[in-house]
């Protein structure tokens, strides 16, 4: 059976900067989290209940900020995916010498902490029949022995209560986080599959890239003194997914590097959006 857990939390919004005294003092944003499945890494056989994450259409979100209080219950997830596994060590120091020579070689070569173990992970992708066809090719041309390793979604329902504004702000974010991953995955795709040019690339990264700079304005903007710990965590999160962003669009590499590099930051934005989904736990 599934795992059920709750919590509740709230978002503290105090001064002015511009706008009106808001007379009922501070604003609360309480979120109940209901989790189906558990939330951690495991190899098979899993004992859970997983309810497929949703692909949601983006929240627009206005420059005005609509102050009139609001109420919600938005459906937030991250998708489940299968990575292509070169190896499991116990040893970070083999890990990293295993994941540096594959980087060089165009992989991802990212280091994902399973406990006290390193998983190698190449790539990774949404749908298990792309994954298990990577990994007979790596096995038939390249002569690499691979496993799947699958991370199971994971999702949860959250009440929220604050002002228009915010919260509108909250499930746009939310969103980036369950889905901006996913357009850097299919972004690494195209380029092993000589779909798309630096040009493209770039254009594609410059998009992204003026995505979180709109997100993180309008966090800073709506939250002036954002005390509560998951408005923290949220602007952390996007703010080091911007800076990865940058440093892919600033990128000098060949188109090979480069589609290692995307492979790389697409797999840490999982990690990342993950580590910050099991925060909403606490």
């Amino acid at each position: 059976m599934g795992r059920r857990t709750e919590a509740e939390k709230k978002i503290y919004q105090t001064g002015t900067s511009g706008w009106r005294i808001l007379t009922w003092g501070m604003l609360f944003v309480s979120a109940m989290l209901i989790f189906s499945g558990v939330i951690g890494h495991m190899d098979p056989p899993y004992d859970l209940t997983v309810i497929p994450s949703l692909t949601p259409q983006p929240t627009a979100v206005s420059s005005h900020f609509d102050e009139t209080p609001d109420s919600r219950q938005i459906t937030v997830g991250l998708k489940g995916w299968h990575g292509i596994q070169l190896g499991i060590f116990t040893s970070l120091e083999a890990a990293q010498s295993q994941a540096e020579s594959f980087r060089a070689r165009g992989a991802a070569g990212f280091l994902w902490q399973d406990g006290q173990r390193w998983r190698v992970l190449a790539a990774v992708y949404e749908d298990k029949q792309d994954a298990d066809a990577v990994r007979e090719q790596l096995r038939d041309t390249q002569q690499i022995d691979s496993y799947i390793f699958s991370n199971e979604p994971r999702e949860a329902t959250l009440a929220l209560t604050g002002l228009k504004g915010q919260l509108d702000l909250v499930e746009a974010c939310f969103q980036c986080i369950g889905g901006m991953p996913w357009e850097i995955q299919k972004m690494s795709l195209r380029l092993d599959r000589q779909e798309t040019d630096a040009r493209e690339i770039a254009q594609v990264l410059e998009g992204l890239e003026n995505r979180l700079n709109e997100l993180l304005l309008l966090l800073k903007e709506r939250f002036i003194n954002p005390g509560h710990s998951m408005i923290l965590q949220m602007t952390s999160l996007l703010e080091k997914w911007r800076q990865s962003v940058h440093e892919l669009a600033a990128g000098q590499e060949s188109l090979a590097l480069l589609a290692g590099k995307i492979k790389y930051v697409g797999i840490e934005m999982m990690h990342s959006g993950q580590e910050f989904f099991e925060f909403l736990l606490k």
